[in-house]
């Protein structure tokens, strides 16, 4: 029950509340009650005539109807949070954020920083990441932008190839913008669009090689499926690189397992 403030008497009206993690979400439900016959703490009309026990029932199906509008956004892997909640109780569509505009809503808080916290390389380096999406998302998807919650560990790895392959970009060149794609990816994780961050199962690993007398430093951006991997594991894609070094008769040094 929610009392205006000029309220003095009668029947005040009956909100839904819906509250997740601190955050809540009201609405209007279209009916009312006498405060004097109302139980705050159950929320419910006090009494066993008629009107109470068809107000009850009434607000009894609301709160299961609430109940299953989290378990559908829940069992979909929607962000849950009392808004979502509240729209989808609603039948209302639940606003998502795209990837290219959470890029876009990145770069234009950057440039209004930039002099003061920071440069224009910044803004033009996620700039740049921006133009290899919108290229990258019709070509491997064959769509214009895609919805956050579907950024996964495959699609890192997908746009890792593609800078490397069809766009022929060096090793840190890529692995740049990768980093760049996770921070964009953090925002959003730390913003309530996605419940889990991909980029959280990452792992940039440094290998140097020796060549010679010459050390050289190689970078490689390993994005794991699963932080519990073992050590062994994580040197699997490294093997690769072993061989043909051997080949090439070539003294090599990987990092020891600490």
């Amino acid at each position: 029950m929610k009392k205006q403030k000029n309220y003095t008497k009668g029947v005040a009206p009956i909100y839904i509340r819906i509250t997740v993690n601190g955050k809540r979400a009201e609405s209007a439900n279209g009916r009312s009650c006498e405060p004097d016959r109302w139980n705050s703490k159950s929320g419910r009309s006090i009494g066993t005539k008629e009107d109470s026990r068809s107000l009850n029932s009434f607000l009894d199906q609301l709160q299961n109807m609430v109940y299953d509008a989290h378990d559908e956004l829940l069992k979909a892997g929607y962000v849950i949070t009392a808004e979502s909640i509240k729209n989808r109780f609603m039948g209302r569509g639940e606003k998502s954020q795209t990837l290219l505009q959470a890029i876009t809503e990145h770069n234009q808080k950057v440039e209004a920083l930039v002099g003061k916290e920071f440069v224009q390389g910044t803004l033009n380096r996620y700039k740049v990441l921006k133009k290899h999406l919108e290229i990258f998302l019709p070509f491997k998807y064959d769509v214009k932008d895609m919805d956050m919650r579907s950024i996964d560990i495959a699609f890192l790895n997908e746009f890792d190839y593609y800078l490397r392959s069809e766009k022929s970009c060096a090793n840190n060149y890529t692995v740049k913008m990768i980093k760049n794609l996770g921070k964009i990816i953090n925002i959003c994780f730390e913003n309530g669009h996605i419940q889990t961050n991909p980029f959280a199962y990452a792992k940039i690993l440094d290998i140097k090689v020796g060549v010679g007398k010459n050390l050289l430093g190689w970078q490689y951006c390993f994005l794991q499926h699963s932080l519990n991997d073992s050590y062994n594991n994580l040197q699997t894609p490294f093997r690769l690189f072993y061989k043909s070094l051997e080949e090439c008769g070539c003294h090599h040094d990987f990092p020891t397992n600490p």
